[in-house]
């Protein structure tokens, strides 16, 4: 099983502000698939914490998957890391950029340097749509493992993890996943069911 670790970015999950939903989705969804996840990981905006964290989960994991980060604020930097990281420029994604003109259009409002940032990605990367958002995902190589961007909003997440990066990931690692069973138990303590297993 290739091994993933969840990275979920963002200070107002590390100050405590917001629950962290989306590390337990993409857990789920790869429960019963050929992934094992091994780690979840939550880190503020700061660029060395980010670059420290990836590094983590890069000694952990074949897989990191990131959530957050890829808005047009100041504090988005997960673009920036992974690029400088990888080495790699970056690029404006054309469709992204078209997609992001379109609604700004729509709502007679003008386009600002942070709408250019949020359709950036780095280059030679594979790009995922976001149907329900602006900001696009992506998934680069690195020293022969795999880097994913997701965004940080949940339903703009889940949308892109289940139609878009799930069948990237399983067309590169393809297998059959884990079965569970689920045992309902009452009037026992855990150290007797333990004992019974």
């Amino acid at each position: 099983m290739k091994r993933v670790s969840i990275i979920s970015t963002g200070s107002e999950l590390v100050y405590g502000m917001i629950q962290d939903s989306n590390a337990a989705f993409i857990s789920a969804r790869l429960f019963p698939t050929a992934f094992s996840v091994v780690s979840h990981h939550a880190v503020g905006d700061v660029p060395n914490d980010l670059l420290r964290t990836i590094n983590t989960a890069l000694s952990e994991a074949d897989i990191v998957i990131m959530s957050g980060g890829l808005g047009p604020t100041d504090d988005d930097r997960t673009m920036e890391v992974i690029g400088s990281l990888c080495g790699v420029d970056s690029t404006v994604n054309e469709q992204a950029l078209g997609r992001v003109k379109y609604f700004f259009k729509s709502m007679n409002r003008e386009m600002l340097p942070g709408d250019i940032k949020m359709v950036t990605v780095p280059a030679g990367s594979i790009v995922f749509e976001n149907e329900t958002g602006l900001a696009p995902g992506f998934a680069i190589e690195f020293k022969g493992k795999i880097l994913v961007a997701t965004p940080g909003v949940p339903h703009e997440l889940r949308p892109m993890l289940d139609k878009k990066v799930m069948p990237y990931l399983l067309s590169l690692f393809p297998g059959s996943g884990r079965e569970s069973l689920t045992l309902r138990v009452v009037l026992m303590r855990e150290a007797e069911v333990n004992n019974l297993i």
